[in-house]
C-alpha cells in the first residue's frame, strides 16, 4: 500500500508541476506581448503618452543637423590647355551624337537589309530545292 500511496503522491506532484508550468508560460506570454500592453497603457492614460510623444518629437526636431561637407576645388590655371581640350572633346561628342541620331534610320534599314540578304537567302534556296 505504501507503494500505491507514493505513486499517487508522485502523480499528484507531477500534475501540480504541470499546472504551475502552464501558468508560468501564460504569464510569460502575457509579459512579452508588448503591443497589447502598450495599447492598454495608452487607453488607460492617453494624455501622458501624447505629451511624451510631443516632447520626444520636439527634442528630435531640435537636434543639430550634420554639418555639410564642403569641397574646395582648385580652378585650372589660365595657361592650362585641359579646359580647352575638354571643351573640344565635349563639342565633338555632341556633334557625333547628333549625327548618329540623324543616321540611325538609314543604318537600321541598311543593317536589316544586310541581315535578310545574308541569312534569309540561303535558307530560301535550300527550301526551294527540296
Amino acid at each position: 500500500m505504501a507503494q500505491k500511496n507514493d505513486k499517487a503522491e508522485l502523480v499528484a506532484e507531477l500534475a501540480r508541476a504541470r499546472v504551475r508550468l502552464s501558468e508560468n508560460a501564460v504569464a510569460l506570454r502575457h509579459g512579452l506581448d508588448f503591443s497589447t500592453r502598450a495599447r492598454q497603457a495608452f487607453k488607460k492614460n492617453p494624455v501622458p503618452w501624447m505629451g511624451g510623444a510631443a516632447v520626444l518629437g520636439l527634442l528630435i526636431a531640435r537636434l543639430p543637423s550634420r554639418p555639410k561637407k564642403t569641397e574646395v576645388r582648385v580652378l585650372p590655371k589660365k595657361n592650362d590647355d585641359t579646359l580647352e581640350k575638354a571643351g573640344k572633346a565635349g563639342l565633338l561628342l555632341g556633334i557625333t551624337k547628333i549625327a548618329f541620331d540623324f543616321a540611325r534610320p538609314f543604318l537600321l534599314r541598311w543593317a536589316t537589309r544586310r541581315f535578310t540578304e545574308t541569312f534569309a537567302a540561303p535558307h530560301a534556296q535550300t527550301y526551294g530545292q527540296r
